[in-house]
């Protein structure tokens, strides 16, 4: 996967997808935008296995505004 492409699974026809192989504590700016283009297509999005605590979460949510 590159800077602007992800791998998405779809689970439940267009309303949600899996997102592989992204480690969010590593994601780049132009990775974030297609992050942000397929939640609006998905309406919801799942990242499994992500090694995020409370203080880590807060901070990349608020760093990606």
């Amino acid at each position: 996967m590159n800077a602007e492409t992800l791998s998405l699974l779809p689970l439940t026809g267009s309303t949600a997808a899996e997102i592989l192989d992204l480690d969010l504590r590593e994601i780049a700016t132009q990775q974030f935008a297609a992050v942000r283009d397929a939640f609006h297509a998905n309406c919801m999005l799942v990242f499994r296995n992500q090694r995020l605590g409370a203080a880590e979460l807060l901070g990349w949510t608020a760093s990606q505004r």
